[in-house]
């Protein structure tokens, strides 16, 4: 745990928890935030692993979504689409690291300071990315990151993680095992 929070820039280690892959990472942190209601931006690169949580989200009437267009090799224009969704009950940017389709890289930097600078959180899907792409979450500000264990970090199958700056917007999603309160 406090190897993989190093890599990642996280000083917290107990914010790192281990999933059973990138989609169970993300779906917690979507459906967490997203169950409080609000807005989230996501970009037009996402994967289902995005989409679908969101969609549910928007089908039980708890949350809203938009969809940010990014422009390849053009940084400034896509922070600018991304802002020009940016509302009054924005929570949350969710955005992929590099698309899995095209291999376009997203300005989490320049996402991570826009964020920042309006009171909202960042994820990053970096299914594309891990262990390829350096991210320093504490230099960036970058709230979330969700990544698999198996494919640039090189892990087994099956294997997933969350890394979280603010663990407190996150809610548990299992419920069970051992313990002394099982009546409360």
């Amino acid at each position: 745990r406090e190897k993989i929070a190093d890599f990642f820039g996280l000083s917290e280690s107990e914010n790192l928890v281990f999933t059973k892959n990138c989609t169970e990472a993300l779906n917690i942190v979507l459906m967490s935030i997203g169950s409080e209601g609000g807005h989230i931006i996501i970009s037009d690169l996402e994967h289902n692993s995005v989409l679908r949580p969101l969609f549910e989200l928007k089908k039980q009437g708890k949350a809203d979504f938009s969809v940010a267009e990014v422009f390849e090799s053009e940084p400034e224009r896509t922070v600018e689409s991304f802002k020009k969704h940016i509302r009054k009950d924005t929570k949350l940017i969710a955005a992929t690291g590099a698309s899995n389709v095209f291999g376009i890289k997203l300005p989490v930097k320049k996402l991570a300071k826009l964020a920042c600078e309006n009171g909202i959180m960042l994820l990053v899907d970096m299914a594309q990315t891990a262990g390829t792409m350096k991210m320093d979450m504490d230099e960036t500000g970058v709230d979330f990151v969700c990544a698999p264990g198996h494919k640039g970090l090189l892990g087994p199958m099956g294997t997933g993680i969350l890394a979280a700056k603010k663990p407190e917007f996150l809610k548990p999603h299992l419920f069970g095992g051992t313990g002394t309160y099982s009546l409360f």
